[in-house]
């Protein structure tokens, strides 16, 4: 049975609690939390992207389609395309330069890859091997894009000394004569940053992104930080979840007009903070999952 390919368009909101934690250090700046100038903290759309690959393969990269594209695995982007590439040859039983002439060659490519890699189903990608082959331009825009995320207030990070019982190597020891080691890291003490993720019905039909892969990110986004082994995530958790499915693939209405229908309180002094949807403020042609 083949699978139900996603023809609608899907909007999301979602919040995210920091309690002593590092939502996403800065490498410049000795991994200090990310601030703008105004003081107010921001989550970059990689970073966001890197935990759903890494919920997603944990769970199902043993299934076919599943496979991770981006991925600190120290295996190049060219190998893992030219492996794509050279399963299609074999299976269409065309040489590299038949494929070149081949009037549907970019598609047939990308299609490969986003059907083997859920990543690039999903975020689209740049491939460059693509493109030094003259196969195509290389360029795959996918139907998921998402946002930035913003602290609803702005932030303080504290910079906390940290100390280790033991130092790294022999040679340390002698030459400084150290017993131990100091070192700091940095932490935002509470904040509730805020995301938005929107889904193009037209593009996830072309990239044959399916019902079940919205199920599949949408459960990602809601258990973001559940699994997480990082210590400084593990203050981190998701607040709430908002997912707006429109009736048609190019949408009901803008985004705009859902974004009101979402109402937050906070008293971010005290550390308390609830977010509630008015239903009546959302179209008749727009359906809400509320995950809380």
């Amino acid at each position: 049975m083949a699978a139900e390919i996603l023809k609608q368009r899907v909007d999301m909101v979602g919040f995210i609690k920091v309690v002593a934690a590092n939502p996403n250090g800065d490498p410049d700046l000795n991994n200090e939390p990310r601030t703008f100038l105004d003081g107010y903290g921001y989550m970059t759309d990689a970073s966001i992207k890197y935990k759903i690959r890494e919920w997603i393969e944990n769970r199902f990269g043993d299934r076919p389609g599943f496979a991770r594209f981006i991925k600190g695995d120290g295996t190049p982007l060219e190998t893992k395309t030219n492996a794509v590439i050279q399963d299609l040859l074999t299976r269409e039983g065309l040489t590299e330069e038949e494929l070149k002439k081949c009037p549907d060659c970019p598609e047939l490519l990308h299609r490969a890859m986003m059907d083997h890699y859920f990543d690039i189903r999903l975020f689209g990608g740049v491939l460059t091997t693509m493109t030094k082959k003259k196969y195509s331009d290389g360029k795959i825009t996918g139907p998921v894009q998402i946002s930035y995320a913003q602290s609803l207030q702005t932030i303080t990070p504290v910079c906390v000394t940290i100390t280790s019982v033991s130092v790294a190597s022999e040679s340390e020891k002698e030459k400084d004569g150290k017993e131990r080691n100091m070192g700091t890291k940095w932490v935002v003490p509470y904040a509730i940053y805020r995301f938005d993720v929107h889904i193009s019905g037209a593009l996830a039909e072309k990239a044959g992104m399916t019902e079940e892969d919205l199920q599949i990110l949408t459960d990602a986004l809601w258990n973001l930080y559940d699994t997480e082994g990082s210590s400084s995530k593990t203050g981190m958790e998701m607040e709430a979840l908002y997912v707006f499915r429109h009736n048609s693939k190019f949408g009901n209405c803008k985004f705009s007009t859902l974004e009101k229908a979402i109402q937050v309180t906070a008293d971010f002094d005290e550390h308390q903070f609830d977010v509630k949807l008015d239903q009546g403020a959302v179209p008749e042609s727009v359906t809400v999952i509320e995950y809380k």
